[in-house]
């Protein structure tokens, strides 16, 4: 394993890690919405709902857009 990189920081930006980054980022906001969803009152549960929905259809339509 090398220990320094010798490209840019642009070499860092390939299709497969933007891609990686989008779909951790959804199923990191899934997750947050779902356990707020079972840990708060009325209000902010039926936001969470709406968040945790919006993250749970964004992961596969990652996934599809390679």
């Amino acid at each position: 394993m090398r220990s320094s990189f010798t490209g840019s920081f642009f070499d860092l930006l390939n299709p497969f890690s933007l891609l990686c980054g989008i779909v951790s980022a959804s199923m990191l906001t899934m997750q947050g919405a779902v356990w707020q969803k079972m840990r708060s009152g009325d209000p902010i549960r039926q936001r969470a709902s709406i968040v945790a929905r919006y993250a749970v259809m964004r992961t596969p339509m990652d996934r599809l857009t390679r």
